[in-house]
């Protein structure tokens, strides 16, 4: 693949970074065009600066882009924009932003990748994947996928389970080193869980609790992600207004306790004021209990209000931080 990319350093950055010291950051990456980015953004100031371009490229979603706190490492899966064959791996660190020696490329006429994620080690094997394998010896069964760990220095990879059923979501909780995929088939909503080295622990039917009235559930849990310092896993949730044609993303909780995912309900009032609200990213405060979630609304006109970065303390409701502030949203953030 030929994508030129290139390292951005800036004195303004550095200046920001000491200016700024206060501020929660959090790694981030984006598209633009057809140009990829990691970089750093300021939550507390919507500020962001870019640490690598990579030219011809687009990074593909929040379940395909992971963070590992202890190699410093951001990874994130995308295509070319020249040629679609392949999914491409791309590791940088978050301090200097070197590359790292990943060699990951798979065929997309062979893999349909839904999710890599982090097991948080040094290990060889240390992402796991749900993907979809086709024309190999080792090829999903029609309505299957297979979970795996991947070793992202030697393109190799080993099956860890085979799940009947749609991909859903993934999530590493590294305060249990548990790896949950959530997934539906015709018996409703489910969550398989896995050791760190890859072992299943269980295996649970879950349902969506606390929905508000006069909402209907449009999309099973997606992009879930866990929050040190609330110790939880959100995900979000899509839901429809009953009275109008108006769809919502709203956080839910994810309780493993209660096999349950529960609705925070922050966002159900909006569609009251005939507003449709998305939300794209979300990322905790690594000391408060604050949340900080990038995300639009349009109103029943479809006339988008912007995308904007919003702060939202744990107990109370939450207010929006600033303005419109990138008309390409994060498509995942990793606070530091």
């Amino acid at each position: 693949m030929n994508s030129k990319i290139t390292i951005i350093v800036l004195i303004v950055c550095i200046f920001s970074f000491l200016t700024n010291a206060q501020d929660q950051w959090a790694y981030t990456i984006w598209n633009n065009g057809t140009t990829a980015y990691m970089g750093n953004i300021d939550l507390d100031a919507a500020y962001y600066t870019a640490g690598v371009e990579i030219d011809n490229f687009q990074f593909i979603s929040s379940q395909t882009s992971t963070y590992n706190s202890k190699t410093n490492e951001i990874s994130a899966l995308g295509v070319s924009t020249l040629s679609n064959d392949y999914f491409y791996l791309y590791v940088y660190t978050g301090e200097g932003w070197l590359p790292t020696p990943a060699i990951m490329n798979f065929p997309k006429a062979n893999y349909l990748i839904s999710s890599i994620t982090s097991d948080q080690t040094v290990d060889q094997f240390n992402y796991f994947s749900t993907m979809v394998i086709s024309g190999l010896s080792n090829q999903n069964p029609v309505g299957t996928f297979s979970v795996t760990k991947l070793a992202p220095t030697s393109n190799n990879y080993k099956v860890i389970d085979v799940i009947n059923g749609q991909f859903s979501s993934s999530v590493y909780n590294s305060a249990t080193q548990t790896y949950s995929v959530i997934f539906s088939n015709i018996s409703g909503l489910f969550v398989n869980s896995y050791t760190q080295g890859g072992q299943l622990q269980s295996s649970n039917k879950y349902t969506i609790a606390s929905t508000p009235s006069n909402y209907n559930v449009a999309t099973w849990p997606y992009n879930s992600v866990y929050i040190p310092v609330t110790n939880l896993v959100y995900s979000f949730v899509d839901l429809v207004y009953t009275y109008n044609p108006i769809t919502i993303t709203d956080i839910f909780k994810f309780y493993p306790m209660t096999n349950t995912f529960y609705d925070l309900g922050y966002f159900s009032n909006s569609a009251f004021r005939a507003v449709s609200t998305k939300i794209y990213s979300l990322a905790g405060h690594t000391t408060q209990q604050t949340l900080y979630y990038v995300s639009s609304t349009t109103n029943l006109q479809q006339y988008p209000t912007g995308i904007v970065l919003n702060k939202l303390k744990i107990a109370i409701t939450g207010n929006m931080l600033s303005s419109t502030i990138f008309d390409h949203p994060p498509i995942n953030m990793w606070t530091y």
